[in-house]
């Protein structure tokens, strides 16, 4: 029992140690069973169910602009959480050329919580499975962010909406 509950506590320290090396801040709110995930340095918070838990970005992943991913036992949907320099491009300019990059025909201009987004859908394939991914973008005076959620399962499209309409922007100078 005592084995157990220290390799417990160490693998919680590993995963808070990992989650923070990738400037990822996680902070629980128990109080209505979700967590609030700040999207690396962006400002951005996102709230999740809190059965959502941090895996492993691997090096390629990292190498991708990719600084966390996230998974659930409870829903099949995963999803990515990106953050890179903006190098003097606009939101539509950035999204533009990236939609196309992975092969989407359009891209949407929205705004969720007075926040300026772009949407774009497109195919993906991971362990030879098609998925359709739905990737949202913002941006900061230096920095973009992005959520690319993986619609797998029936709550998939649902779950994704719920999540995003929680966006906001938190002033880190407080």
């Amino acid at each position: 029992m005592k084995h157990s509950m220290i390799s417990g506590i160490m693998a919680l320290t590993l995963t808070t140690i990992a989650v923070f090396s990738h400037g990822v801040d996680v902070k629980a709110s128990e109080k209505n069973g979700t967590t609030d995930i700040a999207i690396g340095t962006t400002g951005y918070v996102i709230s999740v169910p809190s059965d959502y838990y941090s895996a492993d970005v691997t090096d390629v992943e990292r190498r991708d602009d990719m600084i966390a991913y996230y998974k659930s036992d409870k829903h099949l949907m995963d999803f990515d959480v990106y953050q890179y320099a903006k190098d003097g491009r606009t939101l539509k300019e950035y999204t533009e050329i990236e939609s196309k990059e992975y092969g989407a025909e359009k891209f949407e201009e929205i705004s969720i919580n007075d926040i300026d987004i772009t949407l774009y859908y497109s195919e993906e394939k991971y362990d030879g499975i098609e998925y359709r991914v739905a990737n949202y973008i913002f941006e900061t005076d230096e920095d973009f962010g992005e959520l690319a959620f993986w619609l797998d399962g029936d709550d998939a499209e649902e779950l994704t909406e719920e999540i995003m309409a929680t966006i906001k922007y938190v002033d880190q100078t407080e």
